[in-house]
This record gives C-alpha cells, sequence and structure tokens, in this order.
C-alpha cells in the first residue's frame, strides 16, 4: 500500500526525537501501549483484529481534545482498536517521514467546524496519506454532516480521499449550557467507545478492500 502524498514536493525532513518512535503496527511495543490503552479506556482485554492488510499499515489518530477531553477518550479507542499511533496535531507535524496510509483526524466542534488547529493542520501538512476518516464529539451529534464540512473540504481539496466520518455526543458546556451542567455530561460512554473502535476497524476493512480491489484489476499497490 502506498505512502503519503508530499502536497508541496518537500523534501521529508525530521529534526526530533519524535521522529524515531516507531510508527509500525508491527512494532510489539506498540502493540502493547494499544492493548494497555483499550483496557484502561474500555475495561476490557483487547487484541488487535484480524484484518488482511493490517500488519503492513501505518496508521494515526490526529487529534486535537480540549476542554473535557471527550475527544481524546473517543481517538485513544479508535487509535488502540487497530494499533494505530495516537498523535497530538503538535505531535504529528513533526511526522514528515511516516509514510503514513491511513490518518482519522478529529476534534470537538467549534462554532459550527473542527477546532481551528485541526484545520490549519489539514490544509498545510505537506504529507498526509491518499485516504483519511473524520470524526468529532459534539452536543448536537445528529448535525455532524453541517460540522465536518469544513473539515472534508479541506482534504478533498488537496486530493484526499474521505472513507467515513464518526460523531460521538460529548459533554458540552459551551455557552449558555456552562449554567444548566451542559448536555451530554457523561459523554462519551462506554458504547460510544465501543463504536468509536468498531468504526476504526471498519475504516481499515474498507482501505483494505480498497487496496485489494485495485490491485486485483491493475497489478499495482496503493
Amino acid at each position: 500500500m502506498g505512502g503519503a502524498l508530499s502536497h508541496s514536493g518537500k523534501q521529508s525532513v525530521c529534526g526530533t526525537a519524535l521522529c524515531n518512535r516507531s510508527v509500525s503496527v508491527q512494532s510489539n511495543e506498540n502493540r502493547s501501549k494499544a492493548a494497555a490503552v483499550f483496557y484502561r479506556v474500555t475495561g476490557q482485554n483487547h487484541e488487535l483484529p484480524t484484518i488482511k492488510g493490517l500488519s503492513s499499515m501505518r496508521i494515526a489518530v490526529i487529534h486535537v481534545s480540549v476542554h473535557h477531553q471527550n475527544t481524546l477518550r473517543i481517538a485513544e479507542a479508535m487509535a488502540s482498536a487497530v494499533g494505530a499511533s495516537l498523535l497530538t496535531v503538535t505531535e504529528a507535524r513533526h511526522f514528515n517521514d511516516a509514510n503514513w496510509n491511513l490518518v482519522g483526524l478529529g476534534s470537538g466542534i467549534f462554532f459550527s467546524r473542527h477546532h481551528p488547529q485541526l484545520l490549519d493542520f489539514a490544509s498545510q501538512y505537506d504529507f498526509l496519506p491518499r485516504h483519511c476518516f473524520v470524526f468529532s464529539t459534539a452536543g448536537i451529534r445528529l448535525l455532524s454532516p453541517i460540522w465536518h464540512r469544513a473539515l472534508v473540504s479541506t482534504l478533498t481539496r488537496r486530493g484526499v480521499g474521505i472513507l467515513g466520518q464518526f460523531c460521538s455526543p460529548g459533554w458540552d458546556t459551551v455557552g449558555p449550557l456552562k449554567y444548566i451542567g451542559g448536555i451530554h455530561r457523561n459523554r462519551p460512554n462506554q458504547r460510544d467507545l465501543d463504536n468509536a473502535a468498531k468504526f476504526s476497524q471498519s475504516m481499515v476493512r474498507r482501505l483494505a478492500a480498497q487496496a485489494n480491489e485495485i490491485q486485483g484489476a491493475s497489478g499495482s499497490v496503493v
């Protein structure tokens, strides 16, 4: 499976210790961390799913999580379910040679769109892969197609395919909601975390299926 697209033609440069971290899901260390995070988040023992092609994929879940850490919990569940690297936007900027196959991008919703830091990252990062998925946490989940529009548009303009979208209810105390204790105070809950994990696994399966179809048709690897 192919790697990242350099949208500006810049040479991959890595000048920090962060870039020495393994991003391969074949790493025993990464698998152990994934299992530990999954247990902490869900209270359940975890084995990575058997998905054709998973062992050779480089996957990252990149997030911005502020206020109540709603998005961090969802991102942890997604990353641990597929043995992905879990990164903040700040950390991800240092990975210019990671050669990702799949990246998830998510944050809470702020004024009807993803966090500005995530939008800036999506518009400026020169090594996005060909395939991404988008996720968020929000007080009003049903409006997620609207909330996601800015990020999806930014990615598609850069030639990135959107494999899927996910939105979880999250504790929202923005504006006047803080005077009533907010809405979705206990969200994301266990069911939300389980759904997030299943979603990220479905994204890996979808990418693997697409790659197999293309490889079967042309003999090439995406």
